[in-house]
């Protein structure tokens, strides 16, 4: 099972939409994967981990448990001021970092503009190596997001569409 977490949490994020379509080009290969989406979880800001808290809130118990049966997991995230999204840093830190661990992690950058998110991905790299886990070579970088995918997910340009699948083969080899 591959976990798929689209951290932001914005009205008009661009960001899902290629969570979406990730998640769909996965369901065409026969691959288990699910969509997390942290607008949905609306968890509370980090104060503690979630192993100190008395009632942790179901949502990211229920989190919890998906990352750690997921067999690797993909990040996607857009870039805000050079850097990923306060969403998805509190989730990494208010878990206990069981959930990662050895994994293989696919890093999915977005932005409006024609770097695709490369800051917000290098920086998840380095994240991703702190959480003792295996960031996969091959990020997918989305550039002008805006004007290649549709809100249902569905890519609206070639090449964009082939470095989507590229990143797919690269997470599930």
């Amino acid at each position: 099972m591959i976990g798929i977490i689209s951290s932001s949490i914005r009205e008009e994020r661009l960001s899902h939409r290629v969570a979406i379509a990730l998640s769909n080009a996965f369901h065409v290969k026969n691959i288990e994967a699910v969509l997390i989406d942290l607008k949905e979880m609306n968890f509370p800001l980090f104060d503690e981990r979630i192993s100190n808290l008395i009632h942790p809130p179901e949502a990211l118990t229920r989190l919890s448990e998906i990352l750690n049966a997921s067999d690797k997991i993909v990040f996607v995230t857009p870039e805000y001021n050079g850097t990923i999204p306060a969403s998805l840093k509190n989730l990494i830190d208010v878990l206990d970092g069981n959930e990662f661990p050895d994994k293989r992690i696919g890093i999915v950058s977005v932005s409006t503009g024609s770097m695709g998110g490369i800051r917000a991905a290098q920086q998840l790299q380095q994240i991703i190596l702190a959480l003792q886990a295996h960031p996969i070579p091959q990020m997918l970088l989305v550039r002008e997001v805006d004007k290649f995918f549709d809100q249902s997910g569905e890519c609206q340009n070639e090449l964009i569409s082939n470095k989507l699948q590229k990143f797919i083969h690269a997470v599930i080899r």
